[in-house]
């Protein structure tokens, strides 16, 4: 039989070339800033560049997403005696100094909280936002030993309790001074009782 004539041949069409996809341009919220300006030189490289935002936090609308350096000093308001004191802080790590890393530095918010129905005394509390929506630690007020200046380093401080010692990096010296003044301000007017008064004989 005669062999059927091939209508068809066989074309060689070249694959379709795929547009790239443009860059995501970066997240402002995933920016990284640097430590103050106090840390640079020397300081700066003791410490690494880490992300202004933690991830997966929830934040209320109603409350900015938390940066570094904070945009505004931390806020302070009068209970009783007391001038209670709150606003974003870097927290100290050393989980990985064991390994002979460089510490590790939270943002977090911290305020002291005044007296409630199921803790009757006033605390110096961690949570991960202003949001306050997670607590993740706290300290009575009354059990804070010290809080004082780290000579070691430019625009913190440190709170003992005990013999565990808590580093906290603040925006500047001035917001520096202002944790430390207002919680050692506190600690003093916690330790006199209401109403006792030196009398002259």
């Amino acid at each position: 039989r005669a062999a059927r004539p091939r209508l068809f041949h066989k074309l060689s069409i070249p694959a379709a070339q795929r547009t790239p996809e443009p860059a995501c341009p970066p997240c402002k919220q995933h920016q990284c800033i640097a430590l103050s300006p106090y840390a640079i030189g020397a300081m700066a490289a003791m410490f690494p560049i880490t992300c202004c935002v933690m991830g997966g936090d929830d934040v209320d609308d109603e409350h900015q997403q938390p940066v570094w350096p904070p945009t505004s000093p931390p806020l302070t308001a009068t209970h009783g005696r007391l001038t209670l004191v709150r606003g974003y802080l870097k927290r100290k790590s050393t989980r990985n100094l064991e390994d002979g890393g460089p510490p590790r530095w939270a943002l977090r918010w911290l305020e002291v909280d005044p007296p409630e129905e199921d803790r009757p005394e006033y605390m110096l509390s961690v949570y991960k936002t202003s949001a306050r929506s997670k607590r993740l630690n706290a300290v009575s007020l009354k059990k804070i030993s010290s809080v004082r200046h780290d000579d070691s380093l430019p625009c913190a401080f440190v709170v003992s309790v005990g013999e565990s010692n808590y580093t906290l990096l603040a925006r500047d010296a001035a917001d520096c001074d202002t944790w430390v003044r207002s919680l050692n301000d506190a600690r003093e007017a916690l330790s006199v009782e209401p109403g006792a008064q030196c009398v002259a004989s």
